[in-house]
């Protein structure tokens, strides 16, 4: 299974503090069937942000520390940005990717206007970015009207949703939305989102019942290895390999 949002990396967000938390984090991940991770941390609109070189060089320390620890898990970097016109003024090169391609990880805000995201959507992908909405499930405009989710899908946008968000553990809206893009085929990812070791653990399969309820026999490894799996191969011909 892939792992397309996880808060990992030690130190950089409201994630895992030290480092010993991360190599916990990744311990679990591993035992739950997990193969590769993106650590995503958060890229706000203001204050620190981090480069994608500083991004991958914290996520090949952890990877030593993993690989040291005889854990069998791939560590990829990544980042989740802050959905907000500061985002496209950016340069490119500045621009963490998920894995060093050109998917996207955006994050709407909390009370987020439904024109601005569209508009900022889809200037990203006039620059060529392949947009991935991070726990759409809790996305204000969607939860507002969850047909405009179609609208997103049927424009490129790729949607994931959360375990958490599945499960209710966010809201009880959340956790209807997040049902209802399962269900209608919408949502082509299933990430953690993991912050720490219990409430938001590196854990997928929680969700494979449900989701597997919801979708058919298939949907959970669609969600959490065909549909992931696109950005791992990107990863790997920029890479390649």
């Amino acid at each position: 299974m892939i792992d397309t949002h996880s808060h990992i990396l030690p130190g950089l967000d409201d994630g895992a503090m030290v480092p010993s938390v991360a190599l916990d984090m990744a311990r679990m991940a591993a035992a739950d069937g997990i193969s590769t991770i993106i650590a995503t941390p958060h890229w706000p609109t203001s204050g620190v942000r981090y480069t994608p070189e500083q991004i991958a060089e914290r996520v090949a320390t952890l990877q030593q520390a993993i690989d040291e620890a005889g854990i069998k898990l791939r560590l990829l970097p990544g980042a989740e940005l802050a959905l907000t016109p500061a985002v496209v003024q950016v340069p490119e090169a500045e621009l963490p990717t998920l894995a060093g391609t050109r998917y996207l990880l955006v994050e709407v805000l909390p009370y987020s206007d439904w024109t601005l995201c569209k508009q900022l959507m889809f200037e990203l992908q006039v620059r060529g970015y392949k947009v991935v909405l991070a726990h759409a499930e809790r996305a204000t405009p969607l939860v507002e009207e969850p047909e405009r989710a179609e609208l997103l899908v049927g424009g490129g946008t790729i949607l994931q949703v959360t375990v958490g968000g599945l499960l209710g553990q966010i809201s009880l809206s959340s956790r209807g939305l997040g049902r209802r893009l399962v269900k209608a085929g919408l949502a082509t990812i299933l990430a953690t989102d993991a912050h720490d070791l219990r409430k938001s653990p590196p854990k997928l399969t929680p969700a494979r019942k449900l989701v597997t309820k919801l979708g058919g026999k298939n949907a959970f490894e669609d969600l959490t290895m065909h549909g992931p799996a696109a950005i791992l191969r990107a990863a790997d011909a920029a890479s390649g390999k």
